[in-house]
């Protein structure tokens, strides 16, 4: 697979397998990271806060697979491709170029919202 997550065991949402007859137990969850930092970050839309003057924000987090060091934590007002775009090439200037990044679909990682 072109991002390597072949491996990747998630519960399905509600706790139980795929097929929606079993329980998820703790030994089911398989913990995955890379093996070496820089091989992979990962992106998000955090949202749904206020900030202490009441105002709603989001929040572009970014993080480093294996090593968990925060590459991007960058407060928006609204969820814009521009301010995403402006976000992730201050983390690349800043720590350098990972070898991959992982996002979700969400419309600013696929230029749908500009």
């Amino acid at each position: 697979d072109p991002v390597g997550l072949s491996d990747l065991s998630l519960p399905a949402p509600g706790g139980h397998d795929s097929t929606g007859s079993e329980p998820w137990r703790r030994e089911d969850w398989k913990r995955w990271e890379r093996g070496a930092a820089m091989e992979l970050w990962q992106l998000d839309v955090e949202g749904g806060f206020h900030l202490a003057d009441g105002t709603p924000a989001k929040a572009l987090t970014g993080v480093d697979d294996h090593s968990r060091f925060c590459v991007s934590a960058r407060l928006m007002h609204r969820e814009r491709t521009s301010k995403v775009c402006e976000g992730f090439s201050l983390a690349l200037r800043k720590y350098g170029v990972p070898d991959r990044v992982l996002t979700d679909n969400g419309k600013v990682f696929t230029n749908k919202w500009a």
